[in-house]
């Protein structure tokens, strides 16, 4: 209906002076979907990478769109017939502006926001029912995907589900865990139950070589969660021959990484192309956030368009701030580069012997120390004034420049040796290895 009144009409919003329309849409329960009659809704959602996503959807229209603001709020938990369950209210300084970006919204939001529903249907069945597909849409032909990690939230797999993916092989890198409570066999039965008709493998013991082989048979994208760097690295290695993508998830100290290896892109030893030593490696497997992101880039990555192939995504654990770090292929890589893995015993030319030995040859020094802070690093007796420490667990190749040359220190050497031939590939010719680490000079000195 339509009225012509003289009364003031009640806006139910706030009231901006620049802004000229306002659009509210309203997203409700209704009690049909694809010819199946609806009884109710449940909603669940990973609330605090949710509300974090979100924020940026809403900080996204508003500067895509010009608005003067931009609300949301999305329920959870067993909705009825006709009970809201998300609403959104934009403010803009003309409609046009308003209703696109409250279109833009709801369509990032169901996108990108990790919010899952399970209809419940009049005949007692129940199905999940996704975010807008970012990959193939449901009728495409059943596809297999490798899980390895701790996979224990179905929601986190709906993703999955939605774009075609029927089948699942799940395993661990940590082969104790399933002696002592067969959490693979429970995994696989969890999922099993939340989605009916999915199918289910498990692999059993460590992943090698072969066993790497044999779990990536038929598959048509791997999610590594397990955050052991040997595990990643053969994963990755047996991927790109058979030319299955790899979704990489794992934490480093303070930080959530996720990156995919392409069949003809850079892989995880371009980035990295070392081996931590025993006790030094920090990195761990990826939380439910990171699995979250990881899902969603295998998706992507199923569809021909993955965003981070060339890149890492990196996000701060404690202030929930990200980044986009660049990847590039390292020529030398052992994986994907045109040249072979350089040994450290054919005596390189950018590795030094002693340091006085490089301060008479190069001049002033600049150290810099990339031990961990649980090694208890601490300087050489006489270089403390030249002396820094940069763990490399958060190493950046900004902090060899500058006028000096750069020595770089380890332990025994084997670390810095890599990473120095991995900078000088792209161009820091001016970076050293001390050889042999620190313990060359004693256990007084240093370590």
């Amino acid at each position: 209906m339509f009225h012509i009144v003289t009364d003031p009409i009640d806006q139910g919003a706030d009231v901006h002076p620049g802004a000229g329309g306002y659009v509210t849409f309203i997203g409700t329960v209704r009690n049909e979907h694809e010819g199946r009659e609806v009884l109710r809704l449940g909603y669940e959602a990973h609330q605090g990478l949710a509300e974090a996503e979100g924020a940026k959807v809403l900080g996204e229209a508003i500067e895509r769109f010009g608005l003067t603001d931009a609300k949301a709020v999305h329920r959870v938990g067993l909705l009825e017939i006709g009970e809201t369950a998300v609403r959104i209210d934009v403010a803009a300084p003309h409609r046009a502006e308003a209703f696109a970006a409250c279109e833009w919204i709801i369509s990032e939001i169901k996108r990108r926001v990790p919010v899952w529903k399970k209809e419940h249907y009049a005949d007692g069945d129940s199905g999940w029912i996704g975010t807008d597909p970012v990959g193939p849409a449901r009728d495409t032909p059943v596809r297999r995907a490798l899980l390895i990690g701790p996979w224990t939230c179905p929601e986190v797999v709906l993703d999955l589900v939605e774009c075609g993916v029927g089948s699942l092989r799940l395993g661990r890198h940590d082969p104790d865990v399933l002696v002592r409570g067969g959490a693979l066999d429970q995994a696989a039965a969890m999922l099993r139950k939340a989605f009916p008709g999915l199918r289910t493998e498990t692999i059993d013991g460590p992943i090698d070589a072969m066993t790497a082989s044999v779990a990536i048979e038929g598959c048509d994208v791997v999610v590594d969660a397990s955050g052991d760097f040997g595990t990643s690295l053969v994963l990755q290695r047996v991927a790109r021959k058979t030319g299955v993508p790899v979704v990489l998830g794992r934490t480093v100290a303070g930080e959530s990484q996720t990156m995919t290896v392409s069949p003809d892109g850079p892989c995880l030893e371009c980035l990295w192309p070392f081996q931590h030593e025993s006790g030094s490696d920090p990195v761990g497997p990826a939380d439910l956030e990171n699995q979250v992101w990881s899902v969603r880039e295998a998706v992507r990555s199923l569809a021909g368009t993955p965003l981070w192939a060339g890149s890492c995504r990196v996000v701060d654990r404690t202030t929930g701030e990200s980044l986009t770090v660049r990847r590039r292929v390292n020529p030398r890589c052992p994986a994907c580069g045109a040249g072979p893995e350089p040994s450290l015993t054919s005596e390189p030319s950018w590795e030094v012997d002693s340091l006085e030995a490089a301060r008479l040859a190069l001049g002033p020094l600049r150290l810099i120390d990339v031990r961990e802070p649980e090694e208890s690093p601490r300087p050489l007796s006489g270089w403390e004034h030249s002396w820094s420490f940069v763990p490399l667990s958060i190493f950046d190749p900004s902090s060899v420049e500058g006028p000096e040359p750069v020595v770089l220190v380890c332990r025994s050497g084997r670390r810095t040796g890599h990473l120095t031939d991995h900078l000088r590939a792209f161009g820091r010719t001016d970076v050293y290895s001390l050889g042999g680490g620190v313990v060359r000079y004693g256990p007084k000195d240093g370590d």
